[in-house]
C-alpha cells in the first residue's frame, strides 16, 4: 500500500476530473431538479389528462429522486477530487482509509488502482446523464399524450 503523495499526472486528472463532475452537476442536476419540480407542480396543480400521461410525470418525478442520490455521490467524488488534486490529501491509502473510518468503504486495502478511480467516477457520471436523459424523455412524452 502507498502511503505517497499522488503523481503530478494524477494531481492533473484529479482537477480535470473535478471540473468535469461540477459542471455537469451545475448543468444536468439543475436542469433534472427543474423538471422534478415541474412533475410535482403538474402533480398538484391538476391531476394528468389521461393514466399514461400521470404515469410519464410520475416517472419524472421518480427519476428526479434518483438523480439526487447521483448527484450527492457526484458532488461527493467532485469535492474528493478536487482535494486530491490540490493535495490537500495526503494520498489514495489516507483517503480509503478515511473513507472506511467514516462507514463510506468496506476496507482501506487493498489500494484501487488510480485508473479505476477515474473509470468509476466516469461510470457514475454516465448513469447520471442516463438517469436525467430518461428523465427529459418522460417529461417531453407527457407533453404528446
Amino acid at each position: 500500500m502507498s502511503a505517497l503523495p499522488i503523481s503530478e499526472q494524477e494531481r492533473a486528472d484529479a482537477l480535470a476530473l473535478s471540473a468535469l463532475l461540477r459542471a455537469s452537476l451545475r448543468t444536468l442536476g439543475t436542469w433534472s431538479l427543474g423538471l422534478t419540480l415541474l412533475a410535482v407542480v403538474v402533480g398538484a396543480a391538476s391531476p394528468p389528462a389521461s393514466w399514461a400521461a400521470a404515469g410519464l410525470w410520475g416517472a419524472v418525478l421518480l427519476c428526479g429522486l434518483m438523480e439526487r442520490y447521483f448527484a450527492f455521490r457526484l458532488t461527493l467524488d467532485e469535492r474528493l477530487f478536487h482535494q486530491l488534486g490540490h493535495g490537500h490529501m495526503p494520498g489514495l491509502h489516507a483517503l480509503d482509509t478515511s473513507l472506511a473510518h467514516l462507514g463510506l468503504r468496506k476496507n482501506a486495502s487493498p489500494e484501487r488502482p488510480w485508473s479505476d478511480r477515474l473509470r468509476g467516477a466516469r461510470n457514475l457520471l454516465q448513469w447520471h446523464l442516463a438517469l436525467v436523459l430518461l428523465q427529459t424523455a418522460a417529461a417531453l412524452a407527457s407533453l404528446f399524450i
